[in-house]
């Protein structure tokens, strides 16, 4: 054991780095006497690398960022954090609060740094939501029913004009066609009785037509029954004055004439039509963004462009910056539904038994969610080609394991960040920030696929100077986070 004495007021600095190792000895005069072990440098005990600000404290606060491009985005997307407060080593005396003397630091408010989760951002897009709907199957329709009174010719009751087409067969309508407000071929009740027009239309509509063969008896024949063009609706030559339109009837004509008084005929016939949709998108500008605070344990945020509500979105572009004020982070899950509720996939962070700095990743779901394969210019060990395959995993910066990254990782000067043990696990202290990062490439073809990144944004490690002499080397500064 060697025995230092240094000033107080020309070594200030050190009380920083040896405070949690020495024996303290106070003397009755201005100079302050350390007693202490003077260990080999190479056996830097972590938490005096913590004290020297090796790295970041549970303590710190961190800032996760959600970055979302241009896409149509998942039905809904929740991110839960759970946490709680966390107990520092240190405090400024509060003579309100602390001054008494209190057996638990975890009871004295000074010394707690409390869970608290602050979430702001800005989003761009519209909500399109379909307004309409959808059109039932259309049958196919003969329209305006008519027969020829068989045996009295137009012109054997005295009526003009001489119907030559027709063989002078007065044509005899559905009384439908004169309610619908046509007045051709409505005949005036000739025998001065009590009847209305309406009641001699039916009259003669059932004297002369009930019983000939129509549309529905016809099968396939139907069309050519139609006095105007069946393959035209536009025709208006579906009026018996005029020569049938359809060269059947016309044909048909010319070889007998039972062929007018032993069928129905119809003015025209709309063709069937499949069922359709007369629906339009109407979009609807996003709801404005509001900041939300939480002091609560168990804290979940819905990303605000969730779809659950019949509404297709569109996302331009979304940022969201969510502030812890401490990392003592139990939990944090990210859950993409694709359809809720159940289509979901889940990335899940979890606190290590042994070790409350280091959060274990468990992925479920079937959610269809690829990883980002072009070089992202936020992520360093992209910029410094430190992977060895870009593109065959979600996780990047301090979330990628020792296998997959190079030698240059390794090699590289000064120090960096210590890999994980397994993809997507992270060190808090040894983590500056987390950058989730969302897309949808191709989303105007409506097919691409979704696409997500997590990056940890790495530390770098300098050696500890003491009196401008190097005290402890960059690695073992980086060594003494873990």
């Amino acid at each position: 054991m060697k025995m230092n004495r240094f000033s107080q007021t020309r070594t200030w600095p050190l009380l920083s780095l040896f405070m949690l190792s020495p024996a303290l000895q106070a003397v009755p005069n201005e100079q302050l006497d350390l007693n202490y072990v003077s260990a080999d440098t190479s056996s830097l005990d972590p938490q005096l690398g913590l004290t020297a600000r090796a790295c970041h404290s549970l303590a710190d606060p961190i800032d996760i960022t959600f970055k979302f491009g241009e896409m149509y985005p998942p039905e809904a997307i929740y991110l839960k954090l759970k946490g709680e407060n966390y107990t520092k080593g240190y405090a400024v005396l509060n003579p309100v609060s602390g001054g008494g003397a209190v057996a638990d630091a975890r009871k004295d408010p000074d010394f707690q740094v409390p869970w608290h989760v602050h979430v702001s951002g800005n989003v761009e897009g519209a909500k399109l939501k379909q307004v309409g709907g959808n059109t039932p199957p259309v049958p196919e329709s003969y329209n305006y029913p008519f027969c020829f009174a068989h045996g009295h010719p137009f012109n054997s009751i005295g009526e003009t004009p001489t119907l030559r087409f027709t063989s002078g067969y007065w044509p005899v309508f559905h009384p439908d066609y004169f309610k619908d407000g046509h007045k051709a071929w409505q005949r005036a009740n000739p025998y001065g009785n009590s009847m209305t027009q309406e009641q001699y239309n039916w009259d003669q509509w059932n004297y002369y037509c009930k019983g000939r063969k129509t549309a529905a008896d016809a099968g396939s024949y139907a069309p050519n029954l139609v006095w105007s063009d069946p393959n035209n609706t536009d025709s208006n030559k579906g009026d018996p004055q005029y020569e049938a339109a359809n060269a059947e009837i016309r044909d048909q004509v010319r070889k007998n004439n039972d062929f007018l008084t032993y069928n129905l005929f119809y003015i025209s016939r709309t063709p069937a039509k499949p069922a359709g949709s007369n629906s339009s998108t109407m979009n609807i500008d996003l709801d404005p963004f509001k900041d939300e605070d939480s002091g609560l344990e168990e804290f979940e945020y819905p990303f605000p462009f969730n779809a659950k509500n019949g509404y297709r979105v569109y996302l331009r572009n979304g940022h969201f910056s969510v502030r812890l004020d401490n990392r003592n982070i139990t939990s944090m899950t990210l859950s993409v539904y694709s359809k809720y509720p159940q289509d979901v996939s889940t990335w899940t962070w979890s606190r290590d038994s042994n070790n409350s700095a280091l959060l274990h990743l468990a992925k479920t779901g079937n959610t269809d969610i690829e990883p980002v394969s072009n070089q992202d210019s936020s992520d360093p060990y992209s910029i410094l080609g430190f992977y060895k395959k870009l593109a065959q995993s979600h996780f990047k910066g301090t979330l990628v394991a020792q296998p997959s990254l190079n030698d240059g990782f390794k090699n590289h000067v000064p120090p960096l960040s210590l890999p994980p043990a397994s993809d997507g696990d992270f060190s808090l202290v040894n983590t500056d920030s987390l950058t989730f990062s969302m897309g949808q490439p191709g989303f105007n073809q409506g097919q691409g696929k979704w696409t997500l990144s997590v990056l940890g944004q790495p530390l770098k490690f300098a050696p500890l100077y003491i009196n401008n002499k190097e005290a402890v080397s960059a690695m073992q500064m980086r060594n003494a986070c873990y």
